[in-house]
């Protein structure tokens, strides 16, 4: 997955002039949103990428309204920040949207507000959920490997690791998904799940390693800085 996307959205989103989405809606034209869209297309074009650009826009509030673009690469996609070009990823393919860290980012959205995502074709869905730094219970662990699994097989099931290179400051950032349940007898915790999705994120000083680790093997050195958050 390459990462000259992300060294250039900042540039992209500083040159796409343009009116706002609610004035667009009246008059025709384009706004921001759509030509930061466009020159993000025209720059994966460029490079002759197969990476594929989409809009969607995050709503919260009454009015409030996040444009963003996705970018879809072989095995991964971020969301970008139309107004400023800030990337937040890679996620996982199958990965639900979540702007979090984007949003975050701008004071007129509050912390923890329902979000709306409405994609270019009209889809919409609610983020119902959030990234929480813990597990519901203290008792959630990675989920064991089924007994027909090969030895060494690691718990949780983890994805395929994914490392992004960021240029400013020059750090790696590399994540996979496992999957984390209660072992029976779960305490009671109404309304909560007793599976949940973990994201492992590690970074690190530096550009990422040349070669991706595989599936359910640590990360190389140098020594990496990692988080847990958990998704329900």
């Amino acid at each position: 997955m390459s990462d000259r996307p992300i060294d250039t959205s900042p540039a992209i989103a500083k040159a796409a002039k343009g009116i706002t989405q609610t004035q667009a809606l009246i008059t025709g034209e384009l706004s921001h949103a759509d030509r930061f869209e466009q020159g993000i297309v025209q720059f994966l074009a460029d490079q002759m990428s197969n990476a594929t650009a989409w809009r969607v826009d995050a709503a919260f509030g009454v009015f409030g309204s996040l444009p963003l673009v996705g970018v879809t690469f072989d095995d991964a996609f971020v969301l970008v920040d139309s107004t400023n070009g800030t990337v937040d990823g890679p996620f996982d393919l199958d990965s639900p949207l979540d702007a979090t860290v984007l949003l975050e980012s701008h004071p007129s959205y509050n912390a923890g507000s329902t979000v709306r995502f409405r994609l270019m074709w009209g889809c919409e869905g609610t983020m119902t959920a959030i990234w929480n730094p813990n597990p519901p219970d203290p008792t959630f662990v990675p989920i064991p490997p089924p007994a027909t699994a090969p030895p060494g097989t690691p718990p949780g099931r983890p994805s395929t690791w994914v490392c992004f290179t960021f240029p400013v400051p020059l750090r790696c950032v590399c994540s996979h998904d496992e999957w984390w349940w209660c072992p029976t007898p779960c305490p009671a915790v109404p309304g909560l799940p007793t599976v949940v999705r973990a994201r492992i994120r590690c970074e690190t000083a530096g550009a990422c390693p040349a070669t991706t680790p595989a599936t359910g093997t640590p990360l190389p050195t140098p020594p990496w800085a990692c988080s847990d958050t958990f998704w329900y």
